[in-house]
């Protein structure tokens, strides 16, 4: 019969595997480069791999039907498949201890690991999650076998979460438990980000912030949709999401009457839910931000500019920015490299208006467009909107001090327009400098200090080339000698303090004014920085001894200077000396050009120097340097491209300029 109607059951299938085969070169590709090309070698491995890899478990499970009649919408059921074969999936073990190893990607050993295991599958459950069938307790050993991650002979589990495809890799198996949480990473992203902003102006140092409810309900609504547009989801009503996490979280305390959530930050910054939850959200951000960046690259850079720019055009870009930004760690997350994460973040700008595809001039590829004016500050201000409101949901970077304002424990080090100290963080692979407000004249200070204040530059000093060092500011001074206090009982005699690495001498000074008693031994491996501890330590003359050496050696340095084998306090401050870093001559750093040196002593000439090194080791012996010491996630390349540089160029590496030039062209590519 013609005229009867019938109804066909569509039955999703869901298929779920503890280790997918092609996750690897699939992890490359989505990285920018190229698919291995079909051989027999290739075809004799996968064999060979089918017979002897270990894929673990896998899982077939059956869906929801979802009927389809005559009226059915052919974009609404295909929806509905999708979602049905989604929620009908098994949370394989792989995704979990994925998921956990991404979370807070620091130290982290088995036992924690396993710990953190049998927490999420609880969480699962709650949720109405299919969990894999393998005992809680032996989850995190089977998925590290499966996933080939290294448990060290002390419980280490180390990840590499710091390669990108190895990032990838894990990311792909985390992804397939994203849709469990997503209305939650919604919710708690929006109430973070609206936490973080309200923070910045705040004055007082209360542990409960005040947020506007209604703020938080329209970040939530634009987190969420970004969100479904990367994961499947059934469509919700997020705002009584929010209403209800509310009103269930014990850290929130809503006030209907105006409108507001108090959130205490000392239970909410420790809340196992809301930190897994953020570490799910905060990589799909660092896409979105990144994708919002490469955004201005459509910007005309003249009035008569016609160019076009194609989606993979846009997609390399931001490709470029991201690897830049990952290599001075400017960029937490490696997965957001992914390219696939890159294009879904364009569809989803398209899709809020933000830009549109349109065809190409010649009509053979389709070119993205700002879907604002195409020139003027309309088009600018909208992507400094776009830019400044999605990097506000991005991972929080932590400091010492808060960015916005000089630290509270510096006083003035100069009249008038000489006010400001800026700080900065030096460290061999990155640095982070205060922003200075308008209308001062910086001065620099290279520490971190923390309760201490500072005390007058002293500027009679000089370095060995007769410029003035930097004004220093010892760094956790008052609780250094408050330390000696407490641990100092025995004042029957005149005290011995040891202080290992005195630099400029700051808190050999504090120390000798805090014990006029006290008798101090400044060791320190640089002569030329001792000797300007010994210059602003000359009101102390007969209390203070100078040895040059390490204080690794501090048994000898005791026995030159005299002083008893026991002693009442040693001082170590662990950590590089900012000086070396910003004097050029000095060749620590490749921020000022100088010889490649890098020896504390330079009057040592029988120390061998960088320029030393980098001419003559190996590339096994330079990776290694580069990796151990230096904690390079290119470790193999820079030392490939300097040996390539010696044997196939004759170059001899001797300025640090020679050395960035080098490694440049592998960071950059």
């Amino acid at each position: 019969n013609e005229n009867l109607k019938k109804t066909v059951l569509v039955v999703p299938i869901s298929l779920d595997y503890d280790k997918v085969y092609e996750v690897d070169g699939y992890a490359n590709q989505l990285l920018g480069k190229p698919k291995e090309k079909e051989s027999l070698a290739v075809l004799l491995r996968s064999v060979w791999d089918l017979f002897f890899l270990r894929l673990g478990h896998s899982y077939v499970r059956f869906g929801e039907p979802v009927p389809l009649t005559a009226s059915s919408s052919l974009q609404g059921s295909s929806q509905l498949v999708a979602e049905r074969m989604q929620t009908s999936g098994t949370i394989t073990s792989t995704a979990i201890v994925s998921a956990l190893l991404m979370w807070k990607r620091t130290y982290v050993t088995d036992e924690m690991l396993e710990a953190r295991t049998v927490w999420l599958v609880e969480e699962l459950e709650k949720r109405a999650a299919t969990v894999a069938h393998v005992e809680n307790d032996a989850i995190a050993a089977h998925a590290l076998s499966i996933l080939k991650v290294t448990t060290k002979s002390n419980g280490i589990v180390a990840p590499q979460l710091q390669y990108p495809v190895r990032a990838l890799e894990l990311g792909f198996y985390r992804n397939h438990l994203l849709h469990i949480f997503l209305p939650e990473m919604a919710v708690i992203g929006a109430l973070d980000a609206a936490l973080r902003q309200q923070s910045k102006c705040e004055t007082s140092a209360s542990s409960k912030h005040k947020v506007d409810l209604w703020v938080v309900q329209q970040q939530a609504e634009k987190i969420w949709r970004f969100l479904r547009h990367i994961c499947r989801h059934e469509s919700i009503d997020i705002e009584a999401r929010l209403e209800q996490f509310l009103a269930d979280a014990i850290e929130c305390d809503v006030d209907d009457s105006s409108g507001t959530v108090t959130v205490d930050l000392s239970r909410w910054n420790t809340s196992k839910l809301t930190s897994f939850v953020l570490s799910l959200n905060w990589s799909f951000m660092d896409s979105l931000w990144l994708t919002s960046l490469g955004l201005w690259r459509l910007l005309p850079t003249a009035e008569d500019d016609d160019s076009e720019h194609t989606e993979r055009d846009i997609v390399r870009h931001v490709q470029v920015l991201a690897k830049e930004l990952f290599l001075r760690q400017q960029l937490s997350h490696a997965e957001a490299l992914c390219s696939e994460s890159i294009k879904q973040s364009l569809d989803f700008l398209v899709e809020i208006g933000v830009v549109r595809y349109e065809r190409s001039q010649d009509g053979k590829s389709r070119v993205l467009r700002l879907c604002s004016a195409p020139s003027g500050s309309d088009s600018v201000r909208a992507l400094e909107d776009l830019t400044r409101e999605v990097n506000a949901r991005r991972k929080p970077h932590t400091f010492l001090w808060r960015q916005d304002e000089l630290p509270r424990n510096l006083t003035p080090i100069a009249e008038a327009n000489q006010r400001l100290v800026v700080m900065m963080l030096r460290r061999l692979h990155s640095s982070s400098v205060l922003r200075v407000p308008r209308g001062f004249s910086p001065s620099f200070s290279h520490c971190i200090s923390s309760t201490a204040s500072c005390a007058s530059p002293d500027t009679s000093s000089s370095t060995s080339d007769g410029s003035q060092p930097p004004v220093h500011v010892p760094v956790l001074l008052h609780e250094t000698v408050a330390s000696f206090t407490r641990n100092v009982s025995d004042v029957s005699g005149p005290r011995h303090f040891v202080d290992g690495t005195a630099g400029f001498g700051g808190h050999s000074k504090a120390i000798l004014q805090h014990f006029p008693d006290a008798k101090l031994l400044c060791v320190d491996r640089d002569p030329e920085v001792l000797g300007i501890a010994q210059t602003n330590l000359r009101d102390f003359h007969g209390r203070v001894e100078f040895q040059v050496g390490s204080y690794a050696n501090l048994a000898v340095h005791l026995e030159a200077a005299g002083f008893p084998e026991e002693v009442d306090g040693i001082l170590v401050d662990l950590g590089a000396n900012s000086f070396h870093f910003d004097a050029g001559r000095r060749g620590f750093s490749v921020l000022n050009n100088g010889p490649l040196d890098m020896r504390f002593n330079q009057r040592d000439g029988d120390q061998p120097t960088a320029a030393d090194a980098v001419n003559s080791l190996s590339e096994v012996q330079l990776t290694k340097v580069f990796r151990d010491y230096g904690e390079e996630k290119l470790a193999k390349e820079f030392a490939k491209a300097i040996v390539r540089e010696r044997e196939e160029r004759g170059k001899v590496f001797e300025t640090t300029r020679d050395l960035r030039e080098c490694i440049e062209r592998i960071a950059n590519m």
